[in-house]
């Protein structure tokens, strides 16, 4: 019986060490002209939702791009704060809070509103150093 139990604890805990982040290979190009947003926002504040979701109250700061055409006339969007996954396993985005960060994503339907929404796999790989310009996204 004790020998089954350590079976059965040792198997569950290579079930939980093997969720991982895995994201299709991408370029910040790519991430920017399929995101439904692309902001430099200021992270105001950082709470966790639900043990689920890290959520970041923000202050844009520069609007890059904007694409609502899949959210319908009149639907109510909630620009206020970004939602990410909590976990890095879920590929979720750390941001400081104070600090003024490039972010990409798209809106997602919660309820009856559209909330910003991101990830690693829809996120810059070089936030630093990518500089877009307005005629990007139709050379690619």
């Amino acid at each position: 019986m004790a020998t089954s139990l350590l079976i059965l604890l040792c198997l569950s805990s290579m079930l939980v060490s093997s969720l991982a982040c895995t994201c299709a290979e991408t370029t910040d190009v790519n991430v920017y002209c399929h995101s439904d947003f692309v902001v430099r926002a200021e992270v105001l504040a950082a709470v966790t939702f639900q043990e689920e979701f890290r959520v970041y109250y923000i202050n844009i700061v520069d609007n890059l791009r904007t694409n609502k055409s899949s959210i319908p006339p009149g639907a109510s969007i909630n620009e206020q704060f970004i939602v990410t996954p909590i976990h890095g396993g879920l590929c979720g985005v750390q941001l400081s809070v104070g600090q003024v960060s490039l972010v990409a994503g798209q809106y997602r339907l919660r309820g009856s509103t559209y909330f910003m929404e991101t990830n690693l796999c829809i996120n810059f790989m070089e936030p630093h150093t990518f500089n877009p310009h307005p005629s990007l996204c139709k050379m690619h």
